[in-house]
């Protein structure tokens, strides 16, 4: 009898892809990767960094024990030279419950912007937020 091996089907139908030896979670990520290694040249942004981890909460203890950290992983963290600030970028197809909480609170906790690169229903939007 032949065991059946099954690959499993990623969560969000996207296709992880290797691209100058980094590995993205999708083809828009690495798409993206290449338009902002562009204005890193052409020294609209610095700093870039990738899969950036935020904390969102510090650990701490409890008389129960240990509560773990609540961390962000951003897709990119980067200077924008014309805004004057960090920003944290995320590419998304689908806005989970999880996202939407976390990014809620990433806003409220850094002095940053925050762009959201969607694509939903095939239409490809970028939207900044900036806390007041």
């Amino acid at each position: 009898m032949a065991l059946i091996h099954r690959t499993k089907q990623p969560k969000y139908n996207n296709k992880k892809v290797v691209y100058d030896n980094i590995k993205f979670d999708s083809k828009k990520e690495m798409i993206r990767y290449t338009e902002l290694k562009i204005l890193e040249k052409a020294k609209k942004i610095t700093d870039l960094e990738l899969q950036k981890k935020l904390i969102i909460q510090d650990k701490f203890k409890t008389n129960q024990g240990v509560i773990r950290e609540i961390n962000y992983i951003a897709d990119f963290y980067y200077f924008d030279v014309d805004l004057d600030k960090y920003v944290i970028e995320d590419v998304k197809s689908i806005k989970t419950k999880d996202f939407i909480l976390k990014f809620k609170l990433i806003l409220n906790k850094y002095d940053c912007v925050f762009r959201l690169n969607s694509y939903l229903n095939n239409k490809h939007t970028i939207t900044d937020y900036i806390k007041e």
